[in-house]
């Protein structure tokens, strides 16, 4: 048996959170190194960071020291603004001969990332005997493996829905306000920064069904709506939202097949929401995570809702640790689970693990 895989985790916000507890809780894993960005955590416990007591290693912002520390994988967690500001740490890391595994919006890209981009991804893993693997939640396990298991059981599919309803009421103020919450409406939709804040994603998953189901959309379309609050509240990190302003947030990309008419043949709406206020009144604000709609021969709906105990409805891993909720359990798990996959591959971009047994609308192209 070989020893346990290295990992230094490259942020320990909320995804890096999970996986350094995580890694300390698994034997085929050891801690070797946190990066952090901010000052005031250099040098801190990483246990101690993240409230679980201390562990032994300890947080750094020093990134040639910590490329300086033999790892097998980095589980690369910076925080995703929407504007890919992560390239070029990325680049340097893979040139510098870093295994990277992360779950930012890097899993199909020719879908949202120019030619050029792609090339300069590969050359970096050439150059440093490196693989880089973006995975996660979705893009990745619910649009790639689970939706498209669930169309093994249909004869015939004319519409395919992923739902994503999440709370969000717990994340910091400033989370929050990237997004618009606390804000006019006017003053969000006039933001082509919070706009597009998870186009990354939406684009991404909307284009690679299409690839996986053998369609080709006809046209793809966005829709946005940011329902406004009918009275005062405070969210539960401290925000005041004030009665006019943003307390939710629903984006929905859609691709069309004009045979199918004016129904989308694949849609993925987020709905993100304070505490289940304003949603829309079709979204299930008591699931955190995922609502899959399939309508063909049959229709079929799948409900993925997570949760720490189903008993109580407690959300988070460690009650009061809003770090550890159970939904980004979900998202870390395959990043933690994709190491040893990494490991063994040639050095180049790993793609997502798809899963090809599926609906398609000619069995003669399989």
């Amino acid at each position: 048996m070989r020893e346990p895989f290295r990992v230094i985790v490259w942020g320990p916000g909320r995804l890096g959170a999970i996986c350094i507890r995580e890694i300390t809780l698994n034997p085929a894993l050891t801690l070797v190194g946190v990066r952090a960005y901010s000052e005031a955590k250099h040098g801190v416990d990483a246990g101690l960071l993240i409230g679980i007591g201390e562990i032994g290693v300890k947080a750094s912002t020093d990134v040639e020291a910590l490329l300086k520390i033999e790892c097998d994988a980095v589980i690369y967690g910076a925080r995703d603004i929407g504007n890919y500001h992560t390239d070029d740490e990325i680049i340097m890391l893979l040139e510098a001969g870093k295994n990277i595994i992360t779950t930012l919006p890097y899993q199909h890209l020719k879908a949202v990332r120019p030619p050029e981009f792609i090339q300069r991804l590969e050359s970096a893993c050439q150059k440093g005997k490196s693989v880089f693997h973006a995975t996660g939640v979705d893009p990745d396990t619910v649009c790639d493996r689970v939706l498209p298991a669930l169309t093994t059981m249909c004869t015939d599919i004319t519409h395919a829905q992923i739902q994503e309803n999440w709370n969000i009421e717990y994340l910091d103020i400033g989370t929050l306000g990237a997004v618009g919450f606390g804000q006019p409406r006017e003053v969000v939709e006039a933001n082509a920064d919070i706009l597009s804040f998870g186009d990354n994603y939406g684009k991404m998953v909307t284009h690679a069904f299409a690839e996986m189901m053998g369609v080709t959309y006809d046209r793809v379309g966005v829709e946005r709506n940011f329902p406004v609050a009918p009275e005062d509240f405070t969210t539960s990190s401290g925000m005041h939202i004030k009665a006019g302003t943003v307390s939710c947030y629903t984006t929905r990309w859609s691709g069309y097949l004009d045979r199918l008419g004016s129904k989308p043949f694949f849609q993925i709406e987020y709905n993100w929401h304070t505490g289940g206020r304003n949603v829309p009144d079709y979204v299930k604000a008591d699931v955190t995570g995922w609502v899959l709609s399939i309508e063909g021969r049959p229709n079929m709906r799948t409900v993925i809702d997570m949760k720490a105990d189903f008993a109580t409805g407690e959300r988070f891993m460690i009650p009061g640790n809003n770090l550890f909720e159970a939904g980004y359990h979900a998202v870390a798990a395959p990043c933690l689970q994709a190491i040893p996959h990494v490991v063994k591959a040639s050095p180049g971009i790993l793609p997502v693990f798809h899963y090809n047994h599926h609906w398609v609308p000619d069995l003669r192209n399989v």
